[in-house]
Order: C-alpha cells, then structure tokens, then sequence
C-alpha cells in the first residue's frame, strides 16, 4: 500500500492512537521520583533560608546555595490515600566543616549535590504566618519563589509531570507531526501540492439489487413437447405453441420432428396408373435378394400355388 494515497483523516487518527499511548507510556511515576531527585529536606526553615543565601566564590561572585530549582507537581501517599504537593528539586551547594557556612566564620565551597524539599498544599506564605492570616488555600511555593525573584530566585515548572499538561502535550505534539506535518509532506514529495488530486467518484452499489432473470415463456410448453411421444401428438402441441418473439430463442431447444404420412407415394401412384406394365418379384431359397419373374415363371407359381 502506498504511503499517498492514505487519507489525511486515517492520519488523524494514527496520531491521536499514538500521542495516547506515549501520554501513558510516559506517565509520571510520582512514587518513583524522589529516589531520583537526591536527598530529601522536610524542614522548611531550611528551605527558605538556603533558597535565598547566595555563597561567595574566589573570583568575587556569588552562587545561590540551593539553585536550579525545578518545581514538580505530584501527589504522595499517605495513610489516608495520597496528597497534591509540590516537590521543588535543585542543586544545593553543600560546604565543608558542619554545612552551615560557619566553619572559622568563613564559608569554604564544597560540591554540589541534589537536594529536594516537598512543599505542601496550600503553602501559606511566612508574612502571612507571622501576621496570623487566614491561610489562602490557593497559595502555593510557586507564589512564594515568585516573590523572591527580585533576590534572583528563578526556577522552572515541570508541567510534563503535570497530570493535566501532559497528556495534551503528547496528543497535541502527536497531531501536528503525524496527522499534519506528515501526510503534507507525503502530498508534496508525490504530488507537489499541499493536497493530493481529486479521485473519481466510483459508482456505489448499496442500492443495487440483484435482477431475477424470468424463467423462458415457451419453457413448460418445451418440456411437455420433449415429454410427448413421437408422432402426431407431438406435432399437434408443437403446432400450439405461441411463436416465440423476436431475439428470444429457448435455450435447448428440440429439433422438428417429421410427421409420418400414409398417403400413397409418387411410385405406387404410377405403377397403379393404367398404361403400365405391372411386375412382380420373387426370391428362391438361395437367392440373394428377389428378381423379376417372367410370364412362364408365374404360371409356373401360380400352377405350384
């Protein structure tokens, strides 16, 4: 089967078939996700305090102590059932001595590690703690590292990981490729047009019903003709039959047969005629087939007879 020739809806539908099951085959493991993000911090005084202390380097500039964030959306087991969170994964710049920078009262660069911290929902922010505040339930750590960009705080969302992104992303990528891009380019490299020529409309055949052919008019009347006896019966129903129509010749059919005569044939007409002589034949014992008998063998039978 040739590639041009499939429908761009058949196309369609392979991608949509497709971008569903790569959403599903790359569905997000939220169980599986803290193993691989590094160490795990479930204190958020350390959070906040790291995520905006900035440590020194030898050349004069600073490094922010816990950076390259990324913010995961994912929910987590408990005993209850599981809870919407979101996991804020970065690269914390650990030091030496005890990892608080206090080492001689000088920070000493160490290496840096993963670390991750997993901010609850809603998060409510520290000026809205100290002030006692209601708690906005739509406050999340995504308003909070906001706040902070003015610090030179940045970071990214993972909304692949995001249940209500994701799934789109995969369908709507899997579309614009295979349901778009792909048969475009199959239209130009065989056609070189955007879209392929028109085909002729073939001749439909969901009304159509099967025609019964009419059985022949002179079918019975056959069959009782062939069922007849030889002679004058058989003549006389051939006689009855209708003449067939024009071009409707009944398929196998019987030849004529000749009627028998008993009216007296041309010869026995002449011979009874007057002015002829009439003859007569007969056959000895051992002859082959009869002779004429002349006058004095006649006489000769008849004496005998």
């Amino acid at each position: 089967m040739r590639l041009e020739r499939v429908r761009r809806w058949q196309w369609v539908v392979l991608s949509l078939v497709v971008g569903l099951g790569l959403a599903q085959a790359r569905r997000f493991d939220a169980d599986d996700l803290p193993n691989r993000l590094g160490e795990g911090v479930a204190d958020r005084g350390w959070f906040e305090r790291e995520v905006q202390r900035r440590v020194p380097l030898a050349d004069g500039s600073t490094v922010p102590a816990f950076g390259r964030l990324r913010v995961y959306p994912l929910s987590v087991p408990e005993r209850t059932g599981r809870r919407q969170v979101h996991v804020v994964a970065g690269m914390y710049l650990a030091q030496a001595g005890n990892g608080r920078g206090d080492a001689g009262g000088v920070d000493t660069v160490g290496k840096f590690r993963p670390y991750f911290f997993i901010a609850p929902l809603p998060y409510p922010s520290p000026g809205d703690e100290r002030s006692r505040k209601p708690v906005d339930p739509r406050a999340t750590v995504l308003d909070y590292l906001d706040g902070l960009r003015a610090k030179g705080v940045t970071y990214t969302y993972a909304w692949w990981a995001d249940p209500r992104y994701a799934a789109a992303a995969w369908v709507g990528g899997s579309f614009v490729l295979i349901g778009v891009l792909w048969p475009t380019a199959l239209n130009l490299l065989a056609y070189g047009t955007f879209r392929p020529p028109p085909e002729e409309k073939g001749v439909s055949l969901w009304k159509v019903r099967p025609a019964h052919a009419p059985p022949p008019r002179n079918a019975v009347n056959v069959a009782a003709v062939a069922a007849a006896p030889v002679g004058g019966e058989r003549a006389a129903i051939s006689a009855s039959l209708p003449p067939s129509p024009k071009g409707d010749v009944p398929a196998a059919s019987p030849a004529p047969v000749p009627a028998l005569s008993v009216a007296p044939s041309e010869d026995d007409v002449t011979a009874a005629a007057p002015g002829h002589e009439h003859k007569e034949f007969g056959a000895e014992r051992d002859d082959y087939y009869p002779t004429e008998l002349k006058a004095a063998g006649r006489h000769t039978e008849h004496a005998h007879g």
